[in-house]
């Protein structure tokens, strides 16, 4: 049986567990790309009521996979403002990385995470890592100063004057 096989009865499972398992596999344990059929069939768990397994599938489709197609699903969940704050940081670092790896997302990207930078309502840690994701999206981080940058808003030097300016074009 091959590994795209062995996930897909995994994600099919009535047993969250084994759905969980699939997940981790997704995201941790392969070398190739597995089938369209077990991205799709994982796309259905980003809107997920159990928060383990909505986190689980957002971290091997978007974090680790960067699958683009994710975009719409991962702004719908973050206008709902129904999650935890952490799902909420890793919804945010997700559209963040689509729109880095993506340069036709990255316009669309960047208006995503000045909203969420601009706002009081999300935690400072996602409102951070917003604004760290546009420095890096525009080309004034690097992977490591990125890597090595606090991601709580409060502890970040943010360039106000070039937020505004970001937010006008």
């Amino acid at each position: 049986m091959d590994s795209s096989t062995h996930l897909l009865r995994l994600l099919e499972s009535s047993d969250l567990k084994d759905v969980e398992l699939g997940l981790q596999i997704l995201s941790r344990e392969l070398n190739e790309r597995p089938s369209r059929e077990v991205f799709d069939k994982a796309k259905s768990f980003l809107t997920h009521a159990n928060e383990d397994i909505q986190s689980e599938a957002i971290w091997a489709l978007c974090l680790h996979w960067g699958e683009k197609d994710t975009l719409p699903t991962l702004l719908s969940l973050l206008e709902s403002r129904k999650l935890s704050p952490s799902l909420a940081e890793m919804v945010v670092r997700s559209i963040g990385r689509l729109g880095d790896e993506y340069a036709e997302l990255r316009s669309k990207v960047t208006k995503i995470l000045l909203k969420v930078l601009r706002s009081e309502g999300y935690s400072p840690v996602a409102r951070g890592i917003a604004y760290l994701d546009c420095r890096k999206i525009a080309g004034y981080l690097t992977v490591s100063e990125y890597a090595s940058s606090p991601q709580d808003i409060n502890r970040l030097e943010v360039d106000w004057e070039w937020v505004k300016t970001l937010a006008s074009d």
